[in-house]
């Protein structure tokens, strides 16, 4: 035991491995077991860092520090698809705030305590509010049922929400369903502008200048968007009435996937991870092969870090730690992951869970003659087909 409890962690490290004194672990064997299982750098030139533990890379950020202090809010579905590149940010902002009643109308702020008179200056006859503006409003209904009408869709909905999942929902093409958006966002907008040019400039635009307006936008985002056209006449007769180039499919590129075996002499090492959403359960396999194409071995495992880049990450660990206790010197390692081949020149990359270990992976790597490189998945077959097993086995297989 060190005296006067004034030790440090290394006197506890003797040749790279942990040393507990007698009595500590007698006292304290849960301790001992706990901190045994904490990875110990095999490099003597590394030196220990402070680690954000709610941070993937480990590091402090403001970013990470704003998501770590704020409320949580429930994730929403339609949140993706209006922060698109061919919508204006502005409209995509203005599209949140409607979806989430935060637009300052009438109601919004009487519920804030200011005392006003509210009449809606589109139609002139009902109180204003959120729904009204933006839905109910005969203003506003007419330039709906006009959209609707053209992208040839079922009556409208009563909500907004269910209003922009008309189109999402209905197995259209990608180019109809982006066009949608940009028609979607771009009717608020444009309703939006109408309402502000009317109660502040008193300038009235009618619902044929509105539904101008909007036809422009959509043709100016449709050169943006990158979605592609079914081929049917419906979205050939749709498209041509907005005015909108048509997107046609292009034709699938074939790619010859091969497996190579390696030099002579050399080990070529294919691994693959897995992850199920469903179950959170984490698995991945190895094939090792030699330059004949012999299978020498193969494995496949599990471990409890629900990540699917974890799978890929430990799965690479595994292999170079056998191959250096096989003492393999040639080591040729293949994989699907372009993700791992980044981790390899970037270690900074790598999750900080992992980072120890990934470091004395690149250490072994580092005395080694390595060799890496990508594999599409149809290639790393057997390595995908031993994570999936992994994921479902107890035991290392």
């Amino acid at each position: 035991m060190v005296d006067n409890l004034s030790g440090s962690v290394a006197n506890f490290i003797v040749d790279r491995s942990w040393v507990f004194p007698p009595l500590l672990q007698l006292h304290f064997p849960a301790l001992c077991e706990l901190v045994s299982q904490v990875p110990i750098a095999l490099d003597p030139s590394t030196t220990d860092t402070l680690v954000w533990s709610s941070s993937s890379s480990g590091e402090l950020t403001a970013k990470v520090a704003f998501h770590f202090l704020r409320q949580p809010s429930p994730s929403v579905d339609w949140g993706r698809c209006i922060w698109s590149k061919f919508i204006l940010p502005r409209m995509s902002l203005l599209t949140w705030k409607v979806l989430r009643g935060r637009v300052l109308c009438d109601d919004f702020m009487q519920k804030r305590g200011i005392a006003l008179a509210s009449r809606c200056v589109l139609c002139r006859k009902d109180c204003e509010s959120l729904s009204h503006i933006f839905r109910s409003c005969p203003f506003a209904e007419t330039i709906w049922s006009c959209m609707i009408a053209k992208f040839e869709l079922a009556a409208p909905p009563l909500s907004l929400y269910d209003m922009l999942q008309l189109e999402l929902t209905n197995g259209r093409s990608p180019q109809l369903k982006e066009l949608w958006v940009a028609c979607f966002t771009s009717v608020l907008w444009f309703l939006w502008h109408a309402r502000n040019k009317a109660k502040y400039d008193n300038r009235f635009i009618t619902v044929v200048g509105v539904c101008r307006l909007v036809f422009g936008h959509i043709q100016s985002a449709s050169r943006i968007a990158s979605g592609h056209m079914h081929n049917s006449i419906q979205d050939l007769r749709i498209l041509k009435c907005f005015g909108v180039t048509c997107r046609p499919r292009h034709a699938p590129r074939t790619i010859e996937v091969n497996w190579h075996p390696p030099f002579l002499g050399w080990i070529k090492i294919n691994s693959d991870g897995a992850w199920k959403h469903d179950s959170a359960r984490v698995g991945y396999g190895v094939v090792f092969r030699d330059y004949r194409g012999y299978v020498l071995g193969a494995f496949a495992s599990n471990f409890d870090i629900p990540s699917s880049v974890a799978a890929e990450v430990m799965a690479v660990i595994k292999v170079i730690e056998l191959a250096w206790v096989r003492d393999w010197k040639h080591v040729w390692l293949e994989v699907d992951s372009s993700l791992i081949l980044d981790f390899l020149w970037s270690p900074s990359l790598v999750p900080w869970q992992l980072r120890v270990q990934w470091n004395n992976c690149l250490f072994r790597i580092s005395q080694m003659n390595f060799h890496s490189s990508h594999i599409f998945r149809e290639g790393n077959h057997v390595a995908d087909a031993l994570a999936n097993y992994g994921t479902s086995s107890t035991d290392f297989v």
